[in-house]
This record gives C-alpha cells, structure tokens and sequence, in this order.
C-alpha cells in the first residue's frame, strides 16, 4: 500500500453481533430501570396511562417490560391499557399478559361490530349512507372494524368509490364506472 499504511481489518459483523448480544441482557436491564424511573416521577406529578397496542408484535424485551413494569410501578397512579390479537404474538408476551391477569389485571376480549355497528361505520367512513350492495360487500369483515376501514380504502383506491368523502352517489352501480 502506498506510504506504508497498513489496512487493518474490520471487526466482522458476526463478532459485532456477538458481542453485542453479550451486552444485551445488562443493557436491557439498565433501560428498564431508567423507564422505571421515568414513569414514577411522572405519576409522582400526575396519574399517567399508558397505552400498548398490537402487542401481538412486540419483541422480548417488550415481554420483559410487560412482566417487571406493571408489578413494580403497581403503587403508582398509572393504568395500563394493552392490546394484542388473541391466540397471536410470541409466547413471551402471551405469557406476561398472562401474569398480568394472573395479579388482577382485567382482561376485556371484544367481539366483532355488530350489524348495525358496522352500518354505521361504514357511513361514517362513507360520510353518507351505503346502499344495499356496499352493506352486503362489507359483510366479508365479519364485523372486523380494522378490516372494514382497510376495505373501503381499497375500494377507493381501486376506483370502486370515489376518492373523495360525501362525492354522490354511493351507489355500487354508479361508482363502478367511475
């Protein structure tokens, strides 16, 4: 190599990884205790709620927060509300949530829309009333409201619905063509 320097070679990314896992634990420890402590002097100053959704994709360090957090910060003015997808997720976050209810947490399951709560979604996504055969498409959600809203998206996109709210007619008849 010109003017004598030697090339040195880089850590490989296999010994990065490695090392790091290492670390991993201690530093996953550290980072819960500094949220410890971030959420008790918040509650010290206000009641607090957190809130955790689609936990169905959370990871293990997510698990661990779910078994140590809730348990310790128990004496402190905070509520949790969590969601997750039932019989979805890893086994360590179903199993924290488990020893959450196991300690006296609520588990509320909630059901599909009903129909006329799906009627009514529908409308207000629609901003106007749908005629029979746009009831009868949203059916296929069984009355999933994330699937409802990610179907009338899909018809808009598809041109199936005009792009724009309250654009008359909902007819299905007339929006095919337009």
């Amino acid at each position: 190599m010109a003017g004598g320097a030697v090339r040195q070679r880089p850590a490989t990314a296999r010994a990065q990884a490695a090392e790091h896992a290492a670390h991993a634990p201690e530093q996953r420890l550290w980072l819960l205790h500094d949220i410890e402590a971030l959420l008790e002097r918040a509650a010290l100053t206000e009641p607090l709620l957190i809130c955790l959704d689609d936990l169905h994709w959370a990871d293990n360090g997510t698990a661990a927060a779910l078994r140590s957090l809730p348990r310790r910060l128990a004496g402190f003015p905070i509520g949790w509300i969590l969601s997750t997808r039932a019989g979805q997720g890893p086994p360590q976050v179903e199993s924290a949530l488990t020893g959450l209810v196991a300690d006296g947490a609520t588990r509320l399951v909630l059901g599909p829309l009903s129909e006329d709560a799906v009627d009514q979604l529908l409308a207000d996504l629609l901003d106007a009333t749908p005629d029979g055969a746009l009831l009868r498409a949203a059916e296929r959600v069984r009355g999933n409201p994330f699937l409802l809203v990610e179907l009338v998206a899909a018809w808009r996109k598809s041109a199936w619905l005009p792009s724009r709210k309250g654009e008359p007619p909902w007819s299905t008849t007339a929006c095919r063509g337009a």
